[in-house]
């Protein structure tokens, strides 16, 4: 018979998880009211009381030092007409999520909100970690648009 065999052997203690902690968890609202701006690299996009956009040419960049944190991985609540890109170096960007190859109408009712999530190690991250947001079509309004940053730690 083909296949895979797994051998389970049980011990006789159970596991100690007196140390053993759940990850971290930090949620900052993304607003106006700035919550998020110990993370902000660069802002050339808007807000107003419930998020923030980049609409026309405008961007907004988060800078994460790694350092301060453990294994950390990073997520944003994003709708609109979002092109998100990451890099390792704030220089060398690579597009993860492009709403416009999912939707190419460029949409003006919001209604696509989604959770991304990156771990920088994905990514080859070993000092800083940017998240950049912009409009999938910098000739018009409505662009990417975030509601929410939260951040993960993970014992390591």
């Amino acid at each position: 018979m083909a296949g895979v065999q797994i051998d389970v052997r049980w011990g006789t203690q159970p596991a100690d998880v007196t140390n053993a902690k759940p990850p971290a968890r930090i949620v900052i609202p993304v607003n106006n009211k700035n919550l998020d701006a110990a993370y902000i690299y660069q802002n050339t996009a808007f807000a107003n009381d419930s998020l923030r956009f980049a609409d026309g040419d405008t961007q907004l960049v988060y800078r994460f030092n790694l350092a301060d944190f453990s294994n950390p991985d990073f997520t944003l609540e994003v709708f609109q007409n979002y092109l998100i890109d990451v890099s390792a170096d704030g220089v060398h960007y690579t597009v993860t999520h492009d709403y416009s190859l999912i939707d190419p109408s460029h949409p003006r009712t919001g209604g696509n909100n989604v959770l991304v999530t990156f771990d920088p190690d994905d990514y080859g991250a070993q000092t800083e970690f940017y998240i950049r947001i912009r409009n999938t079509d910098p000739s018009t309004g409505w662009g990417g648009s975030v509601r929410l940053l939260v951040i993960r730690q993970y014992a390591g």
